[in-house]
């Protein structure tokens, strides 16, 4: 089959019927014909088309420049000079294309001094062009500081008071479920026991516990309960805690008054792996009721007992079925008497009998004598320099002795102490204005201790001070006599 090969240049004067009768002259085939005549017949529109893109650029440059006029001479309404510049700034535009060649002029950043940058497209001796200022990259903000508050000033307030810090996601999901505990049943098969025992605090901080919320907050895994001043618990909830937490170990009550003794006994007695107990604040009467705890108190190593109606025969119970016994805290107990501590057991090692109105100063030489392995004790304000003694000789491995506010304390006895307890590590002589300079004179190092408390010992000069620092090497606390002496270079 023939083909035309042949080029043909179609310009804007050419006809469609030129263009078939020269491809029929040159014996080109019909279908050849047909196809050229489709092609040649839509050129002149392509040409139509270029020639409005460029008309329609022309336009797009002589606006620019007009903006850019305007704007150097900040008039916002063109007048003849602005005519004048815009047809100058056109010529020099059309100038510049035809030769195919410009400057390029920008704006530093002290927008000051001006750089002409060469363009490798451009000839650098035609006319420049000022090019807009470039745009400053946007620096990243840095994020926003945590607010800080002023002195006394609350971040968030919640339903247990005002706190300085915004709480955590975990504290407001405790508050959240704490106040809608009632719409759950199963949270003690859900969430751990740290989880429970934190909502369990939540709920005794606002006042809302009370013994239906116990068989969603108690497991058998509960080891640790801590209940302390809540007016919603009764012998029902007790009761609850004994039949679930049977491997409850430590159990604190402190405050709740209304409770009575058959509550505890009926914690004690089915909790048999109970080994700390905390009663501080609570009110049996009558008193002989205490005794009645004694036969449940035989697996207990901590018991404190602290401000509560005990007596002599309810200690006695309590201490002489409590061979295991390690601390005991009876603090403020005024119906104790020296007769109560005969009882104390041998395997005791701390004890605090502060503030017991009725115990004379035998009573702590009872103490001494019954508790040879004594490593804590905190004295009563009845104490004097005989008891101090006693103890030196018969509970030589003490280590804590505290003896605040005791008029009867002088440098005797403090002086015994020091001599007789090699071991001890802190001793506490507040407020006794009794004591001077003479009590902390010797020779003996004393190597072990390394905290001492003289606030309002008002009779201890730098003497004193000066004598501690030669015999205590290891002494990291001190706090002086006020006023505070300062020592001199010599």
């Amino acid at each position: 089959m023939a083909t035309s090969n042949f080029f043909y240049r179609v310009t804007p004067t050419t006809t469609t019927s030129s263009v078939t009768h020269i491809i029929a002259n040159n014996n080109g085939p019909a279908t050849a014909s047909l196809a050229l005549h489709r092609t040649f017949k839509a050129t002149p529109a392509d040409g139509k088309k270029r020639r409005l893109k460029l008309l329609n650029a022309k336009r797009y440059a002589r606006h620019r420049t007009t903006d850019r006029v305007r704007r150097q001479q900040k008039d916002p309404s063109p007048g003849k000079d602005l005519n004048l510049a815009l047809a100058t700034r056109i010529q020099k535009t059309e100038t510049t294309h035809a030769q195919g060649s410009t400057l390029i002029q920008a704006n530093d950043n002290n927008n000051n001094n001006k750089t002409i940058l060469p363009d490798r497209r451009r000839d650098p001796s035609s006319p420049t062009i000022e090019a807009r200022r470039p745009k400053r990259k946007r620096t990243p903000t840095p994020p926003a500081s945590p607010r800080k508050c002023r002195p006394g000033q609350a971040t968030y307030t919640s339903d247990i008071g005002v706190n300085s810090q915004v709480p955590t996601l975990s504290q407001l999901c405790i508050e959240s479920v704490a106040h809608t505990i009632d719409r759950y049943h199963h949270l003690e098969r859900v969430l751990p026991q740290e989880l429970l025992q934190r909502i369990l605090n939540h709920l005794l901080a606002i006042g809302r516990l009370c013994d239906a919320h116990l068989p969603r907050l108690l497991t058998p895994a509960t080891r640790s309960l801590q209940i302390a001043k809540c007016a919603g618990l009764s012998e029902v909830g007790c009761t609850y805690i004994a039949d679930v937490c049977t491997n409850l170990q430590e159990l604190d009550l402190h405050a709740n008054e209304h409770l009575s003794v058959g509550a505890f006994r009926t914690i004690l007695s089915r909790c048999s792996r109970l080994v700390s107990v905390d009663l501080n604040g609570c009110v049996i009467a009558p008193t002989e009721q205490w005794g009645l705890l004694g036969p449940v108190c035989s697996n207990l190593v901590t018991l404190n007992l602290a401000g509560t109606s005990i007596d002599d025969a309810g200690l006695k119970h309590i201490l002489t079925s409590s061979s295991r016994l390690f601390r005991l805290n009876l603090r403020g107990c005024k119906n104790i008497t020296d007769a109560g501590l005969t009882h104390v057991s041998a395997g005791l090692h701390s004890i605090d009998i502060f503030d017991c109105t009725q115990l004379t100063s035998s009573a702590i030489a009872i103490v001494a004598s019954r508790c040879p392995k004594l490593y804590e004790i905190r004295l009563p304000s009845s104490v004097s320099d005989s008891s101090l003694i006693a103890l030196s000789h018969s509970a030589s491995n003490l280590r804590i002795i505290q003896m605040p506010s005791s008029p009867l304390v002088t440098d005797k006895g403090v002086r015994s102490i020091l001599d007789g307890c090699l071991q001890l590590k802190t001793l506490n002589i507040l407020q006794c204005r009794q004591i001077t300079d003479d009590a902390f004179l010797g020779d003996i190092p004393l190597h072990n201790l390394s905290a001492i408390d003289l606030s309002r010992c008002t009779n201890i000069t730098n003497r004193t001070l000066k004598s501690l620092a030669s015999r205590c090497p290891n002494l990291k606390s001190l706090r002086p006599s006020l006023p505070i002496y300062l020592l001199s270079p010599s």
